[in-house]
Order: C-alpha cells, then sequence, then structure tokens
C-alpha cells in the first residue's frame, strides 16, 4: 500500500541574489513573492530589492515584471501570487558590491602595510 503525503507538480525557481537560491515546489495553494523569498531564505547582502525581476509565461511570450520589495512590505505595491514555472530573479546592487570590493582592497592594502 503507497500512501502519497504530498504530491507538487508546480515550482518556482529563485535566482540571483538569493541566500539560498534554486527551484521550489509549490505544494500549499497559492504562494506570493514574499512567501517565495522566505523559501529561498531571504535576499543575500548583495542583493538591490528594488531590482527584482518576476519572468512569467503568458501564451506564447515571456514576459518580465520589474518589482521592489521594499515598496511590497510597506503596503505600496501588491504582493503577487506566483503561477507554475514563474521565474524570480533578484539582482545585486551595483553599489553595494563595488563598496563590498573597495572594503575588502582597502583591507588587504592595510594588512600588507601593517604586518605585524
Amino acid at each position: 500500500t503507497v500512501f502519497v503525503k504530498e504530491y507538487s507538480s508546480q515550482h518556482i525557481t529563485l535566482d540571483g541574489s538569493f541566500k539560498t537560491p534554486g527551484v521550489y515546489p509549490i505544494t500549499a495553494g497559492q504562494v506570493n513573492l514574499i512567501q517565495a523569498l522566505a523559501l529561498g531564505n531571504g535576499l543575500d547582502d548583495m542583493a538591490d530589492p528594488s531590482k527584482i525581476v518576476l519572468f512569467r509565461k503568458v501564451g506564447n511570450q515571456v514576459k518580465a515584471y520589474q518589482l521592489n520589495i521594499d515598496t511590497i512590505r510597506k503596503g505600496q505595491s501588491k504582493n503577487p501570487y506566483l503561477r507554475n514555472n514563474d521565474i524570480i530573479v533578484a539582482h545585486r546592487s551595483d553599489s553595494r558590491y563595488w563598496l563590498k570590493e573597495v572594503s575588502s582592497s582597502m583591507s588587504n592594502i592595510a594588512n600588507i602595510l601593517s604586518p605585524f
């Protein structure tokens, strides 16, 4: 006897600057964007919350929707529900990336100039 506890043929993909990007099943009804962020353990330190793109197949076309997590969290924008095969891409913040690179370089220079 086989008992199927849970079955999911639907999934979403989290890509880019998530702490845990990957393909995640949608098992419990509808999942919105904020819930999807939680599935990916949130955005990483390099992510830009204003540069989230949702790719969704509509008919024979793939459409891209620019989203801003900060405005969604503030209630200024709708928190969209996701559909099967949606892809969410979190882009990195260029300013955060370069700030990290400069900080790392300065730390390396300080270590070279002051080895003891």
